[in-house]
């Protein structure tokens, strides 16, 4: 049960933090300076986990929610991140007000202003080296496994259906066969594992990474951010800005890197792709099924 002193929803975790940082114990104050350092990615990490990484105990940590207002870490949780994590929720960006007063007109000219500056930021962003990088673990890795979650998943799916056409062993790791578990099991150390990472963001991304890891598997992303606890432990971030007017977040950056790093694959595996490209054909004349 919540103490009779603890802090509203409508607080912020550095105005819970201020308002009771005097009672703080010098440890309890390092375990918040971690919480603020990381009040952007709270959802990612356990209370135990950000205790290791504030270098203090579990016990030291539990204490800390209570000094804090808090009965537990779950408390803490539904009471605090809400906050941060629900303005990524269609609903909250509805919320906006700024786009209502336009016509139609105004806003699909704003809207399509917006894709070409997302499209824009990508000759900007100065990725080159990392694009470089991402075609030659793509392009030799033995297994290609690629995984996203929400409107991720729409990215996930382009992706594995136009690496399809170059090379063999691609595979969507959650295509709802479930068959997610297996998928996992199957990854080994000369395979690559290729991640969408875009809002809202799921908890079994930290999970996906970390069995990953433990196999030695090389992973790329696609993302809407380089820094993040999770991106940290990315070889490759392949950066795709994701702003929009709507209430929808935007793709069109990474529909597009997904279609130029295929093709860039293509060119420096011509052999693989072309004799892949080649038995695509021929089941496609064999059957007779297409009209164009």
């Amino acid at each position: 049960m919540k103490n009779n002193d603890a802090p509203e929803n409508s607080q912020s975790l550095e105005t819970v933090i201020r308002k009771r940082y005097s009672m703080l114990s010098p440890s309890e104050k390092k375990f918040v300076s971690v919480l603020l350092e990381q009040q952007n990615h709270l959802g990612y990490y356990s209370a135990t986990e950000l205790a290791i990484k504030a270098g203090v105990s579990k016990s030291t940590a539990a204490r800390c929610f209570r000094q804090l207002g808090f009965s537990d870490f779950n408390e803490f949780r539904q009471s605090v991140l809400p906050l941060r994590e629900n303005t990524n929720s269609p609903l909250a960006q509805m919320a906006r007000t700024e786009n209502r007063d336009l016509d139609a007109t105004s806003r699909f000219e704003k809207h399509i202003y917006q894709e070409q500056e997302n499209l824009n930021q990508l000759l900007l962003s100065g990725q080159q080296k990392s694009l470089e990088t991402c075609v030659d673990i793509v392009g030799s890795a033995s297994h290609v496994w690629i995984a996203g979650f929400r409107n991720g998943y729409t990215l996930a799916c382009y992706a594995q259906a136009l690496l399809s056409n170059i090379r063999s062993h691609v595979t969507l790791l959650n295509k709802g066969d479930g068959h997610f578990a297996e998928n996992l099991a199957s990854m080994k150390a000369q395979d690559v594992l290729i991640l969408m990472d875009f809002p809202r963001r799921t908890k079994l991304l930290s999970h996906i990474v970390q069995i990953a890891k433990k196999n030695n598997v090389r992973i790329v992303a696609f993302s809407d951010q380089t820094l993040s606890p999770v991106t940290s432990e990315y070889e490759v971030v392949i950066s795709c800005q994701n702003e929009s007017i709507t209430s929808f977040n935007s793709y069109i950056a990474g529909l597009s890197m997904v279609n130029y790093l295929t093709n860039e694959i293509s060119f420096a595996y011509p052999e693989q792709s072309q004799r892949t490209l080649q038995r695509i054909e021929q089941n496609h004349q064999l059957m007779s099924d297409l009209i164009d």
